[in-house]
């Protein structure tokens, strides 16, 4: 028998037991509570799942399921914070907070401020605040305290960056792709804009390396918006794997911008983007396809919708 040193605390564990979390070949993070480990885990579970075992008996054989595995959602953290287990998720390459008791049991979701990107709240167990971080494509990043007797958050400390995010909006849409994926398309607009045809728009997406781009903070995006143009940012998850937002499906966001006109249809237009091939496309008024580095057999588009391949 020896001794685990864990979140300040000494567990006296069989030896036998340390190798469990090293063997599952998992990602697997703990921390600890009245006695017990709580573990979020993607062993058997590729979505994440939350489980709980007693400190004196941690090996995996004897973990039980305390949140489970979700399909519509994946797991991307979990804290201990204000007498709860709080689980953050990612859906629809947006996150969600929820609450739950030590005995699994749910509590009131932390309602966000918006279609955003937050943290795990972080606290004290015993106490009876947590703060957390979010941020949005109109929101620099935030922190906000939440109370566990009024069960409500608020603004602890904002960012001074200079900009109104109250002035514009975002909505997401999702439009399938040539194999039948379903992309999400975050819009952010001017509050009250009209779809006459007018307005530029930039547009962006990534994900590779199981790492997905949820929404945040851009300084070029807020200036962009503050001139008067839209934001788009695309991207999507599939499995409880982020996948990279390849080229077909930013044809058929690019393709939804100028021909379905929602999101609007605009006279102006660049695509920018990023993969794990070191290549930036760029899309002008035309929709000329520019390849600025990196070999890449890319789409054009012309405006009379004729398409070309070329490398």
């Amino acid at each position: 028998t020896g001794l685990v040193i864990f979140a300040g605390i000494y567990f006296p564990v069989a030896h036998t037991q340390l190798h469990d979390l090293h063997e599952l070949h998992e990602r697997v993070e703990a921390d600890a509570a009245d006695g017990r480990f709580v573990f979020f885990t993607t062993w058997q579970a590729p979505k994440g799942r939350i489980m709980v075992a007693d400190a004196r008996r941690p090996g995996s054989e004897h973990w039980t399921v305390l949140v489970p595995e979700r399909a519509d959602a994946t797991i991307e953290g979990f804290s201990l914070a204000a007498g709860r287990l709080f689980v953050l998720y990612l859906r629809n390459c947006r996150s969600e907070l929820k609450a739950f008791t030590l005995d699994g049991h749910p509590l009131a979701d932390l309602v966000l401020p918006g279609l955003g990107s937050a943290t795990a709240p972080a606290g004290e167990f015993s106490g009876h605040t947590a703060y957390f971080s979010y941020r949005s494509f109109t929101q620099p990043t935030l922190i906000q305290r939440f109370d566990a007797t009024s069960g409500a958050s608020t603004d602890w400390w904002r960012s001074p960056a200079p900009f109104d995010g109250s002035r514009f909006e975002t909505r997401q849409i999702t439009y399938l792709s040539k194999d039948g994926t379903k992309v999400p398309m975050f819009v952010v607009q001017p509050k009250g804009m009209t779809y006459d045809g007018t307005h530029s728009v930039l547009m962006t997406g990534y994900g590779g390396f199981n790492v997905s781009e949820t929404p945040g903070f851009s300084p070029l995006a807020a200036a962009w918006l503050d001139l008067g143009g839209v934001y788009i940012r695309g991207g999507y998850e599939r499995t409880g794997e982020v996948l990279k937002l390849d080229f077909d499906d930013g044809e058929t966001l690019a393709r939804a911008v100028f021909e379905r006109g929602k999101p609007p249809r605009c006279n102006g237009f660049e695509f920018r983007g990023q993969d794990e091939t070191g290549t930036t496309v760029g899309i002008d008024g035309e929709l000329e396809v520019r390849v600025e580095y990196g070999p890449l057999l890319m789409m054009h588009i012309s405006s009379d919708g004729a398409e070309s391949q070329s490398i």
